[in-house]
């Protein structure tokens, strides 16, 4: 997969020309990084940067005639993944859910919590659901939020309470004293 990732990724001067003797355009290289910085957003499913990464290219590199051309198959193929996530219908808890820990690994934040509500709404005491809107929340910079849905996840898998205390995205909030009497250990 590395080797197909790789071929798209950096066009060669052999792959973009049929003769050894052609001279790269003084431009040429920062089309090349423009092109992979494209391919980098695509990777990461930031489609409509992408879009907007390759249309740059195409619009400030018209002697690159080869790379524009990739270029605007990978526009396309951009709107086409777009397409296809608007058409995806989420039902379930977990779908909902799925999409929201996408979108927090991505910091997309706002978008995170908006699914992780709608999958609480339909499994209130889902523990990993809690778990996650705490961690958006955290990260998002609202403390009461953070420190309820905390709380909630606790009381629901007190094991929790020790991912809490280790947990990276509860930063923010390692010295807050709400926060370190939430996930010191239970007294016995």
């Amino acid at each position: 997969m590395d080797a197909k990732r790789n071929a798209v990724a950096a066009p060669s001067s052999a792959g973009l020309s049929s003769s050894a003797e052609r001279t790269q355009s003084k431009h040429y290289v920062n089309a090349v990084q423009a092109y992979e910085a494209g391919i980098k957003l695509m990777h990461a499913e930031q489609f409509e940067k992408a879009i907007r990464a390759f249309e740059a290219l195409i619009s400030e590199h018209a002697e690159e005639p080869e790379i524009q051309e990739r270029a605007k198959v990978l526009v396309h193929a951009c709107e086409k993944k777009i397409h296809e996530k608007a058409r995806t219908v989420l039902r379930s808890a977990d779908d909902h859910y799925n999409v929201g820990i996408g979108d927090l690994n991505r910091r997309e934040l706002d978008s995170a919590i908006e699914h992780l509500q709608h999958a609480l709404k339909l499994m209130p005491k889902a523990d990993h659901i809690l778990y996650a809107l705490a961690t958006a929340n955290a990260l998002q910079g609202n403390r009461d939020q953070a420190l309820q849905h905390l709380k909630q996840a606790i009381h629901y898998r007190p094991e929790n309470r020790f991912l809490a205390a280790r947990d990276s995205d509860f930063e923010s909030l390692k010295d807050d004293a709400e926060f370190k009497q939430l996930v010191a250990p239970a007294e016995k």
